[in-house]
């Protein structure tokens, strides 16, 4: 009797986890396609506004190389964080 008692929580524990396991999981998983949504949209958003940066300042030397360098250090730093998770 003790056995099947010993045997039933144990298989009880152990759908649990599973459970538990799949569901942090799928949280998990929706948390990854948000942030490579919205990585997707600020990078769209990057690229217009370096287009418009470009366009408006070309041939001039304005300073914003250093905006610029600083917005693609940001973005590896975004695809770094997005492919840890």
């Amino acid at each position: 009797m003790r056995t099947h008692l010993d045997s039933a929580v144990q298989k009880a524990s152990t759908e649990y986890a599973l459970d538990v396991s799949r569901k942090l999981k799928a949280g998990y998983d929706e948390i990854v396609v948000a942030l490579k949504q919205q990585q997707q949209q600020w990078q769209r958003a990057q690229d217009t506004a370096l287009k418009m940066v470009q366009s408006a300042t070309a041939g001039k030397d304005t300073g914003w190389q250093s905006i610029v360098d600083r917005s693609k250090a940001l973005e590896q730093e975004l695809r770094g964080a997005i492919a840890a998770a």
